[in-house]
């Protein structure tokens, strides 16, 4: 015979249950151990389990700072909001969780009290960018109704209000593909099939059309209206474009390469003296001034410079021990050194200036 007691505690115990299940803001209420303390340069690691981990890219030690206690849930991107102080992590539900497929969590991490709250939740996210000082995030998209993914489908966005975690596209972002962000309120995106881009400000509610196809975009250091560009072949030729006059100059870097190939500018380095950028799925570095290409990564994943400009950060794909390698390159000294192997690495970020 179950008892009065038992009865109670039963129905106890499963208020519990469903309250941890209904209130989505409970499962990422804390984590534990300190906030990580972060300075510039310094490498921010976040592990699948939802593990962060802070690096010294001088000795290559690796320590523990906050845990999100994910469960079930596994990491799959973050973003740091170093201004407010605060990052947003990407998760996304492991093979196992049927009731939660697709579904994808915006989660808030608080660096100054070490909290996290819910901030969204959303079917097949599958990127985030911060638009610097508006609180807002860019958020990009599979469709729900798709029955399976391949990764070719067409992406949209929404525009993420983090205050009150409401996500729309007011502004019909969904009419463009290879949507890239020069800042909180401009883009330039394009439409398909006729390739045609556009420059998009938020602000104003207008877009002008490009004189070319800008499916993959890099804005010039300390020039405010200048993009440099490709279409994503034609290797070896950029464009750089004048986004108030859109008058056009090429930019070419040395070596040969086929046309054929991907190929498109990832970014500059924070000085403007160096040129990242991917032909055939590798990473080169070349001199702005010259086109001289003065290194050559291959098999490395998400190169980022430092703040310095003094090298780039990149990781390798994980062995068949779930060991990834984070390598350190400098262009002066023409090196590269192998910083840390890691397990379980989703994702990190060089913490900005």
């Amino acid at each position: 015979m179950v008892t009065g007691n038992r009865i109670s505690g039963l129905i106890a115990l499963f208020a519990l249950l469903m309250l941890a299940m209904l209130a989505p803001d409970a499962a990422y209420s804390q984590g534990k151990g300190e906030p990580p303390a972060l300075q510039p340069g310094q490498l921010l690691i976040l592990t699948r389990a939802g593990e962060f981990l802070t690096l010294d890219l001088t000795t290559g030690h690796a320590t523990p700072s906050f845990n999100l206690n994910l469960g079930t849930r596994e990491a799959y991107d973050f973003i740091v909001d170093a201004e407010n102080q605060k990052i947003y992590v990407l998760t996304s539900p492991n093979c196992c969780q049927v009731s939660e497929r697709g579904i994808s969590h915006v989660i808030e991490v608080d660096l100054h009290t070490g909290t996290t709250r819910l901030v969204f939740e959303k079917e097949n996210l599958v990127k985030l960018h911060l638009l610097p000082g508006s609180q807002r995030i860019s958020l990009a998209f599979y469709p729900a109704d798709l029955s399976r993914l391949t990764g070719i489908e067409p992406i949209h966005e929404c525009i993420l209000d983090i205050s009150s975690g409401i996500c729309e596209d007011t502004l019909e972002m969904g009419r463009y593909e290879h949507i890239n962000w020069l800042d909180d309120e401009t883009f330039v995106g394009t439409i398909e099939p006729e390739r045609s881009s556009y420059l998009v400000d938020l602000n104003a509610h207008e877009s002008k059309e490009l004189p070319v196809a800008a499916l993959f975009v890099s804005p010039i250091p300390a020039e405010a209206h200048e993009i440099l560009l490709t279409n994503g072949i034609g290797a070896g030729d950029f464009t750089r474009l004048n986004l108030e006059t859109l008058a056009t100059t090429g930019f070419s870097v040395q070596g040969e390469y086929d046309p054929t190939r991907e190929f498109y500018p990832v970014s500059f380095s924070p000085n403007g003296e160096y040129l990242l950028f991917s032909y055939d799925h590798a990473s080169l570095i070349a001199e702005s001034a010259t086109g001289a290409v003065v290194a050559r990564w291959e098999d490395v994943s998400v190169p980022q410079w430092l703040p310095d400009s003094t090298g780039l950060v990149a990781m390798s794909a994980p062995d068949c021990l779930n060991q990834t390698s984070l390598v350190l390159f400098s262009p002066e000294s023409q090196g590269v050194r192998t910083i840390a192997i890691l397990e379980n690495v989703c994702c990190f970020a060089v913490f900005p200036e």
